[in-house]
């Protein structure tokens, strides 16, 4: 279109099953939990980048698999706007629809746990100098999600507590995305596709990691190196570095990455990961170029 797009008030989505997209400066440092229940804030610094990341204590902190998530909302807005079609933050769905776009089943359940990942997602806060623009050049905390209407249905009386409501999945859902999620999709050169089987990875470290190769492996050659050590500060664990690169060898052992190899040389604070396209021709641990710049966790459903 040779004019500006307008933006709606409201956006839903036309398609459920759209070509998957990521945001790019959420790929490759934490942003989020690799494991379930964390309330230790996220901190990462380096010369040019500084990000925390605090939970709600009632909530707990987002997780990886919550992001999948935003991905299927990105994904939506995406695929609308190459339509050419006007969309906006603000999107209405019908959680049977979300759930399908991003590989769940769609049993009790599992709107449950939608309902969790939307309320974590909202109330997990974030205060980052990446983008610093889309926050006017000030320090102003953001949630992916700025807030949320999920119908309720009772299972007893209104006034008995909230563990008595159900996520009615009968009715459509609304969430407001943080204008940092938004102006990423709106700009384009904010969000990078991704395989669908990305949606299968079941570890925390396992989903990092894939995420970190689609964003630094292409352009480099087909492949890339960094230390253990940068990698696991990176990644916001909360385990050891030793379980960290047990977890690693172990993804690296069983190859499961969508299009993607993992090889680790070196042990402890002398370790070395290389991230390979699939394609790549194999290289022996000896082969690997010295100057190349730069047991997987139980299943958590959102």
């Amino acid at each position: 279109m040779t004019h500006e797009r307008k933006q709606l008030d409201l956006f839903v989505p036309l398609s459920v099953k759209p070509r998957l997209r990521d945001l790019i400066d959420v790929m490759d440092i934490c942003f989020l939990s690799l494991s379930k229940r964390r309330l230790k804030p996220i901190q990462y610094r380096n010369n040019k980048v500084s990000v925390l990341v605090t939970a709600n204590a009632t909530y707990g902190m987002a997780t990886i698999w919550d992001w999948d998530l935003i991905i299927g909302l990105v994904s939506m807005i995406n695929e609308a706007r190459n339509d050419e079609l006007q969309t906006s933050p603000r999107i209405r769905f019908r959680p049977y629809d979300l759930l399908l776009c991003i590989g769940r089943s769609t049993g009790g359940k599992n709107y449950h746990e939608l309902a969790a990942a939307v309320r974590r997602l909202c109330n997990t806060n974030i205060t980052t100098t990446i983008r610093l623009d889309d926050q006017h050049g000030e320090e102003r905390p953001f949630a992916f999600i700025e807030n949320y209407k999920i119908p309720q249905r009772y299972s007893g009386m209104p006034g008995d507590g909230p563990y008595t409501r159900m996520p009615d999945p009968c009715r459509e859902w609304e969430v407001t995305l943080s204008l940092w999620v938004y102006n990423a999709v709106v700009r384009q050169d904010g969000i990078l596709s991704i395989d669908q089987a990305f949606l299968s990875l079941k570890g925390g470290i396992e989903k990092f990691l894939y995420r970190y190769a689609r964003k630094a492996v292409p352009g480099s050659k087909g492949r890339w190196k960094i230390s253990l050590i940068k990698l696991y500060e990176k990644s916001g664990s909360c385990g050891e570095l030793y379980d960290f690169q047990k977890k690693v060898r172990e993804i690296s052992r069983r190859n499961t990455l969508p299009g993607y190899r993992v090889e680790m040389m070196g042990a402890g604070q002398d370790a070395q990961v290389w991230l390979f396209e699939a394609h790549t021709s194999e290289l022996t641990r000896t082969q690997l170029p010295a100057n190349q710049g730069a047991v997987l966790d139980d299943h958590i459903p959102f």
